[in-house]
């Protein structure tokens, strides 16, 4: 009889673009995309003629901290159950 190929003692690899490092980088980008989202809305509104387009800056802050949000649950999930196996 065989031996089982998914061992439970396996460690999950991650793939390169699930590293820890290149989350922390888009974190980084997804923040300063935040920022030009808020500024775009700021300028937005001050503008009589741009008023109408400030659904664009709305769209890209909201799909930015999105993208944050989701990343940093991602990453304390990770380091919750990197801790939880120590103990």
């Amino acid at each position: 009889m065989r031996d089982d190929q998914n061992p439970l003692f396996r460690k999950i690899i991650a793939p390169w673009y699930d590293s820890e490092f290149l989350c922390g980088l888009t974190m980084v980008f997804m923040l300063l995309v935040a920022c030009f989202g808020v500024l775009g809305i700021m300028v937005a509104l001050q503008n009589a003629g741009y008023k109408t387009l400030v659904s664009l800056p709305v769209v890209l802050l909201a799909m930015s901290l999105y993208v944050l949000i989701s990343l940093t649950i991602r990453l304390v999930r990770r380091k919750r159950g990197r801790f939880s196996k120590l103990e």
